[in-house]
């Protein structure tokens, strides 16, 4: 997983042997996958207001609201046969 390194919030994931977003790939239809991250990207952008209080939390959801995207814009380029970004 390409944000292992890039976690932020914590180090809840850094010495997993596997990634849960590789579990999820592997469980869920791609359009689950997908329903997965845009799910998540709202409810990250969501907290944005409520986090104007505590600018620390504001970064890490906006920057965890875009780790999802860019998981999500990866898997779909994937998907349809175009290489990923880095």
């Amino acid at each position: 997983m390409k944000n292992k390194n890039k976690q932020i919030g914590g180090t809840h994931y850094e010495d997993m042997d596997i990634q849960p977003w590789e579990v999820m790939k592997a469980w869920l239809t791609p359009e689950e996958y997908i329903g997965y991250h845009k799910g998540s990207i709202l409810s990250y952008i969501s907290r944005d207001d409520i986090a104007l209080v505590r600018k620390k939390m504001k970064y890490e959801d906006l920057f965890k609201a875009g780790s999802h995207s860019q998981e999500l814009l990866n898997f779909i380029r994937k998907k349809d046969g175009h290489k990923e970004y880095d």
